[in-house]
Order: structure tokens, then C-alpha cells, then sequence
């Protein structure tokens, strides 16, 4: 069985988490793991 680490998050401002339709009309309480792993791949892009 693979091992797992926690790793909070602390965000300087509000986030919002879309996760239904276009326009992500609704928020959702958990962040995919894909999705937080393009925005580490954008952000370090960005350096």
C-alpha cells in the first residue's frame, strides 16, 4: 500500500474551486489532484 502525505495549502486570498459547466456555475469543497498539478506546473512556468 502506497504511503500519503498531507500537505495543507494556505492561500493569501479567496479561492474558488469551479467545478460544473462552462462558466463553473458551482463550487466544489476538494481541488483534483490534476487540477492542482497544473497549476504547480503553470506557476513554476511562470518563474
Amino acid at each position: 500500500m502506497p504511503t500519503l502525505s498531507v500537505h495543507r495549502l494556505h492561500f493569501r486570498t479567496g479561492l474558488h474551486l469551479g467545478v460544473r459547466g462552462v462558466n463553473l456555475e458551482e463550487s466544489g469543497v476538494s481541488l483534483p489532484s490534476d487540477t492542482l498539478f497544473s497549476a504547480l506546473v503553470d506557476g513554476w512556468r511562470r518563474l
